[in-house]
């Protein structure tokens, strides 16, 4: 909570600096004493600081929807390459391994062209290891006999980093009651 209101959302340092803020002003504007005005100024100078360390600082779960949003562009984009080249070399995605998985994948994506990749409601945690774990919401428009069909599954991503690069090292589906995909079959038909 602390780095999301520290380095990813401006919206919410504001809300939470003003107030803050609001209250030393009071403070100052009854006592004004030197050490007021000093702390008054201070937490002034605070709000342009922490809105400039916010734009320079990308936290890690800035860097894994930055990810998400990758693999999301690139199956819209049918570049089955950059999706295995995103994928760890132990990846397993149900019964399939990575060469399985990019195969079938590959497949999918010659028979389907899917536009508008989307994803969100991400659920991000980590561990101990340097290994997280992803869940989001991902959705796509696929042609249909004579419409677009917005698909939509619950996905639960296993990702490691090495180095300044994130893997994918493991693809679950999750079962959600708005999604017509609960498996891994379904996801990759």
């Amino acid at each position: 909570m602390i780095s999301r209101l520290l380095f990813e959302n401006a919206l919410l340092a504001i809300v939470c600096w003003a107030p803050l803020q609001l209250i030393l002003m009071i403070h100052w504007s009854r006592t004004r004493t030197q050490t007021s005005t000093r702390v008054f100024w201070i937490g002034a100078a605070l709000l342009p600081l922490l809105l400039v360390l916010q734009a320079v600082v990308t936290t890690q779960r800035e860097e894994l929807i930055a990810y998400c949003e990758s693999l999301a562009s690139y199956a819209e984009a049918g570049d089955v390459m950059a999706i295995s080249r995103s994928l760890d070399t132990n990846f397993l995605a149900g019964s399939l391994d990575k060469e399985g998985f990019v195969d079938r994948t590959k497949s999918t994506l010659t028979r389907f062209d899917i536009t508008d990749a989307r994803v969100r409601d991400f659920d991000i945690a980590f561990d101990d290891d340097g290994v997280a774990t992803v869940e989001v919401t991902a959705s796509g428009l696929v042609p249909s006999s004579s419409y677009l069909d917005r698909i939509m599954a619950r996905l639960k991503l296993t990702v490691t980093k090495r180095g300044e690069r994130w893997f994918m090292t493991k693809l679950e589906v999750l079962p959600s009651q708005l999604s017509p995909i609960q498996s891994m079959n379904e996801l990759l038909r």
